[in-house]
């Protein structure tokens, strides 16, 4: 194709010629259809380079999925359990947000859910195409941001960027393309309304719609798009604060949005359950508050780099963009307001990592930085005086990317040659066994395949079952649904989570439990299960006794009312050493020392309220620790929650978690070991998490008690 230029050329030539460029696009004059059909194409370039993209995916996942069971790694019991009963429960029409709450929102849990849903539910059927909703939604956000991020350039360079960006730098969740779409949209829409002579009502629409919406896919995304929304609009005021017109129309704007989002709040509730029902959102704010001091994790040293790395590469991509920057421009990144107000958006959104610091959520907050940092190397949109040199950020945007990434799986050759290779009916390898339409290692078979057979034989699909403490799994390969008013612990802290949770337990009233001890399931943040659930497990014991162990470390539990009515728990205050005193890090505070305690105690309670600055919401708190001493000379530290600022109960089993199962035994004679040594002194201690988390400034201890648990 020759190049683009400016002038006229001849109208009686058949043959297909650039007559005229507008931001890149070329204009053909020529009068032959496949010229127009070139056209055409070429202007909608990165439209074609989706749909491609999204039917290359479709067949590589679809068709291993008909082919034959998948073969699963070795099962991780915690996040494989949320997987699944997040698809479960849609398939019975019991949504997140409306009939339970969880981190996730109804639309997120739909649309994850639908191809399972669709082929029909099971363990294999799930795995199989969940890839397909991940990847199909985090390429059909990066196709909707790049229509705001690079709006009005060439067309090959934003289909360059969508190929770039899905092929070589996916995000790791959907949630991150969400937010990076979100923050594109908002500031488009803002910068539009500004240079508009007139406010239109369907940009307010919008703009609210997507915002609002935010909080149906997680409670973390309706937090950052109301952020989002908040630094557009004081940006852009601020750069506007000489131009009164322009306030006067961004007020408006302003007024038109709350009317709008309104709207969308009370469709919603309607939707959950009546208009002025707002359970969902008190749900959703519970969960946004409780994430920082619940789900916090420090960085070790590998991590701490490389979420460092991004930030550079963040800082030294927007320099580059503000001194090309052209004040009244169209364009999103060469916008001055704009530019900064994605630039701090994408900041923000960093604190996903910061605060849990694994490598899935520090790719969780990195992904917007990198995707917008990698759009502004793709130059600039003005095509009209075109110099090569214009686009030597595109080369350095590629040699980064053949430098520190690789092809996505689905774009490797040998997966896309398979896509269209003859695939015959699959069977499980030898080192795997078949469960559930899935090929599964042996340990999980040893461990899946008994429970599942007890819960098919002892109850009917009709029955509710309750798990302790998180292995909704064992219900969902055996179609029966798990009871509680909140899907897993790390949802469920808190009073006002913990009260939903068992509100829902009690209205089912589920008469099969299955609990796990603590060696066998995996503790989240190292804090026993135990004591980050004690109402739970508490409930638990007092109406559930052990009908068998199914294997060990798996016991079933059958409900009795006649446990329920003898259950008692006794309580003895012990004598504290007097605290409420500024806390250094890493130094012990004795709580109590030379205690006696009794030969029946079953369990140490401690309540107490730990003050920390107010700065500690824009990181993490600390890690707290109650260290116990033993009159065997033993000693252990127990990782507790604590919430900041607020009067709290911490229980804690001072032996060996394992020793919990014994409780669920019908007489309470066998529930205690000979072997227990008392506790003779009780510390606590509060350690960084790294240098991001805050110190408490002061703790008060108000009360420490021994708790006796006996059936009369």
């Amino acid at each position: 194709m020759p190049p683009i230029t400016n002038h006229e050329t001849s109208k009686t030539q058949d043959s297909v010629s650039p007559s005229a460029s507008f931001k890149g696009r070329p204009v053909y004059s020529g009068r032959t259809g496949l010229g127009r059909l070139l056209h055409f194409a070429y202007s909608r370039l990165d439209l074609i380079l989706t749909i491609a993209l999204g039917a290359l995916l479709w067949r590589e996942v679809m068709r291993p999925a008909a082919a034959g069971p998948p073969v699963l790694p070795p099962l991780a019991y915690l996040d494989y359990s949320w997987f699944l009963e997040m698809a479960f429960k849609a398939h019975h029409g019991i949504l997140f947000g409306r009939d339970v709450v969880f981190s996730y929102g109804p639309l997120y849990q739909w649309l994850w859910s639908l191809p399972s849903r669709a082929q029909g539910f099971s363990l294999g059927s799930f795995f199989a195409t969940h890839d397909l909703f991940q990847y199909g939604m985090i390429l059909a956000l990066i196709y909707g941001a790049t229509a705001f991020l690079l709006h009005g350039y060439a067309p090959w360079k934003r289909a360059f960027y969508i190929l770039m960006m899905f092929a070589f730098w996916p995000p790791e969740q959907v949630r991150a393309s969400f937010l990076l779409f979100v923050v594109a949209c908002v500031i488009y829409q803002v910068q539009r309304t500004i240079e508009g002579e007139t406010v239109p009502i369907v940009r307010a629409a919008v703009t609210s719609m997507v915002v609002v919406g935010s909080f149906l896919i997680s409670p973390d995304c309706g937090t950052y798009a109301c952020a989002i929304f908040a630094i557009a609009v004081v940006v852009n005021l601020w750069f506007l604060r000489a131009n009164m017109n322009k306030i006067r129309r961004m007020a408006w704007f302003l007024s038109l949005s709350a009317i709008s989002a309104a709207v969308w709040v009370l469709l919603i509730n309607n939707f959950m359950r009546a208009p002025f029902y707002f359970g969902f959102w008190r749900d959703e704010f519970a969960l946004v508050s409780m994430y920082r001091w619940t789900m916090g994790l420090g960085m070790n040293r590998q991590m701490y780099h490389r979420f460092f790395a991004f930030i550079v590469f963040g800082i030294c991509t927007f320099i580059f963009a503000w001194v090309r920057r052209r004040p009244g421009s169209r364009e999103l990144l060469q916008n001055p307001a704009s530019l900064l107000a994605a630039f701090l958006c994408c900041l923000l959104i960093l604190q996903s990592g910061a605060i849990r610091a694994d490598w899935g959520h520090i790719m969780l907050g990195a992904s917007p930085l990198i995707t917008l940092g990698f759009a502004v190397l793709m130059g600039s949109a003005n095509q009209e005086n075109y110099k090569w040199t214009g686009d030597l950020p595109v080369l350095l945007a590629v040699i980064l990317t053949g430098v520190f990434s690789g092809p996505s799986w689905y774009l490797q050759p040998h997966t896309m040659a398979s896509a269209f290779k003859p695939l015959g009916k699959t069977v499980c390898p030898a080192d795997r066994i078949e469960f559930d339409h899935a090929c599964v290692v042996q340990q999980d078979y040893a461990r899946l395949a008994p429970v599942a057979d007890y819960l098919t034989k002892h109850t009917s699909q009709q029955d509710r079952i309750l798990t302790f403490p998180y292995e909704n799994i064992y219900g969902d390969v055996t179609r029966r649904m798990v009871s509680g008013g909140t899907l897993q612990l790390n949802a469920a802290a808190g009073p006002y989570l913990t009260k939903r949770n068992l509100e829902g337990i009690e209205a089912d009233n589920p008469p099969t439990a299955i609990y796990s001890v603590d060696n066998l399931a995996e503790t989240i943040g190292g804090v026993p299960n135990f004591t980050r659930a004690p109402e739970l497990w508490f409930y638990l014991q007092s109406h559930y006794q052990q009908e068998t162990e199914i294997v060990p470390g798996i016991i079933a539990l059958r409900s009795s009312q006649e446990r329920q009515r003898r259950w008692n728990m006794r309580t003895t205050p012990l004598a504290l050493n007097p605290l409420a005193q500024t806390i250094r890090l890493n130094k012990d505070l004795v709580v109590a020392s030379s205690l006696r305690w009794p030969a029946d105690a079953d369990f140490l309670r401690l309540r107490v309220t730990v003050q920390y600055p107010f700065w500690w919401k824009l990181s993490k708190p600390s890690n707290a620790l109650i260290e116990l001493r033993r009159g065997d000379g033993s000693y252990v530290a127990i990782p507790v929650l604590i919430p900041p600022n607020t009067p709290s109960e911490i229980w804690v089993f001072p032996w060996d978690e394992q020793q919990l199962a014994r409780y669920f035994a019908p007489g309470a004679e066998t529930w205690r070991t000979s072997d227990r040594a008392p506790i003779t002194e009780v510390r606590l201690r509060f350690e960084p998490m790294d240098f991001l988390s805050v110190a408490p400034s002061k703790v008060v201890v108000d009360n420490l008690s021994i708790a006796s648990v006996t059936l009369n």
